[in-house]
């Protein structure tokens, strides 16, 4: 259904505000089927204590989904960036022991679609990208709450550079009065591109998407991670945002 959502989008452009809608009621079915989806508390590496979410968990788990699903969907704007941080993640799934299968399926599959995407004969589209976003969501929040050893800090530190351009997007098309999910050409790759070359685009935001993990299992603190990514990330947004100005 998520990739029938997509296909009609690539085909007659949705509404952004009604496929929303759609995700939404979508999620709220898969939830009702199974149980174990909704997100009933918060752990962190670097803490104990447990954060129990009670009622609010139905109301996290849907946005956990919605902004994973859209960040990971605005993150597909030039050949093999969408790709290759989706393998990044499920190699990252068999280091953690999800769905090794699956796991290795859909690595062997977009191993062969980076192929034809870099000779620009395949393409993902919106169909292939909220397929995506979704069945990554859905393997971090089943694994989770079935106990898989991986805390709340560590999927954020995964989904981190995603998250922070989602948020800079929607704030930034919101100050211009624009719908946050509404699509221009103002992300992260667009802005390196126009200064540089594809490869170089390619290849920096990849080291940007897998950089804040990597840092976390070298010093083995998502706190200073978190911070140290962030700032990074601010620095160079702040120079490119400098240069197109």
């Amino acid at each position: 259904l998520f990739f029938l959502v997509g296909f009609i989008d690539d085909k007659y452009s949705i509404k952004p505000n009604f496929k929303l809608l759609i995700y939404i009621l979508l999620i709220i079915i898969l939830m009702f089927l199974d149980k174990d989806l909704t997100i009933r508390h918060v752990n962190f590496s670097f803490s104990n204590f447990i954060f129990k979410l009670n009622n609010f968990g139905v109301f996290f788990t849907i946005l956990c989904f919605l902004l994973f699903i859209n960040s990971f969907n605005m993150l597909d704007g030039i050949n093999g960036q969408a790709a290759t941080y989706s393998i990044y993640i499920l190699i990252l799934f068999i280091f953690y022991n999800i769905n090794l299968s699956l796991s290795v399926s859909f690595i062997l599959a977009l191993l062969i679609f980076l192929y034809f995407n870099f000779k620009d004969k395949m393409f993902l589209g919106d169909s292939g990208t909220i397929l995506l976003g979704f069945i990554i969501s859905y393997f971090f929040v089943k694994s989770y709450n079935l106990g898989t050893k991986i805390f709340s800090d560590e999927i954020f530190l995964i989904m981190m550079i995603p998250g922070l351009e989602l948020v800079r997007l929607a704030v930034q098309r919101l100050l211009l009065k624009k719908h946050p999910f509404s699509p221009d050409n103002k992300h992260i790759h667009h802005l390196i591109i126009d200064r540089t070359s594809f490869l170089n685009s390619y290849v920096l935001i990849q080291i940007l998407l897998v950089f804040p993990f990597i840092l976390y299992l070298l010093i083995d603190n998502s706190i200073i991670s978190l911070i140290i990514s962030f700032l990074i990330y601010s620095f160079l947004m702040n120079f490119l945002l400098k240069k197109i100005n």
